[in-house]
C-alpha cells in the first residue's frame, strides 16, 4: 500500500466523525490539535507536518512520548547491534605519532567489530486502549 493513499484514507477517515448531538467536539483540522499515526515502535507514519513523517514522535513532541511512556503505552527498551563496524580509537601519546598514524592510514580506515547500544520504544500491547487527553502544561494533546 503507497503511503500517500494511506494518509489519504485516514484524512477522510478523521473528517467523517459525527455523534448524536451533531459534529464530533474536536477534530484533526483544530489548529490546537496535532494528530498523529504512530507505529508500534513510536516512529510517524502519518502527521499534517510532512517533514515529521519517519520521525520518531519524541522528536516532534517529547512531551507527548514522555507522557505515553509514564503510561505504559511504551516502554524503553536498549537494543544492541553486534554487526557494527566502528573505527579503531586513537591513542597517539605525541603530536608527531599523529601524524606517521595519519599518513599510514590515510588510504584506508582501519575498522574493527563493536557492539553498539540504541535505545528503542516498545508498544505495549497489555494497553487496551490508548485514546483520551493528555494535560501538557498549558495545552491539551
Amino acid at each position: 500500500m503507497q503511503a500517500d493513499y494511506l494518509q489519504h484514507q485516514f484524512w477522510a477517515a478523521v473528517q467523517q466523525c459525527s455523534t448524536a448531538e451533531g459534529p464530533c467536539p474536536k477534530s484533526c483540522e483544530d489548529t490546537d490539535l496535532d494528530c498523529f499515526v504512530i507505529d508500534n515502535n513510536g516512529f510517524i507514519l502519518i502527521s499534517e507536518r510532512p517533514q515529521e513523517i519517519g520521525r520518531l514522535l519524541g522528536e516532534a513532541d517529547g512531551a507527548l512520548m514522555t507522557q505515553l511512556l509514564s503510561m505504559g503505552v511504551f516502554s524503553r527498551v536498549t537494543m544492541y547491534d553486534y554487526q557494527a563496524m566502528c573505527k579503531a580509537p586513537d591513542h597517539h601519546h605525541s603530536a608527531g605519532e599523529s601524524l606517521i598514524s595519519a599518513h599510514k592510514h590515510k588510504k584506508q580506515d582501519l575498522l574493527h567489530p563493536c557492539d553498539t547500544e540504541y535505545p528503542v520504544f516498545v508498544h505495549q500491547t497489555a494497553i487496551q486502549e490508548a485514546n483520551g487527553i493528555i494535560e501538557c502544561g498549558v495545552c491539551r494533546k
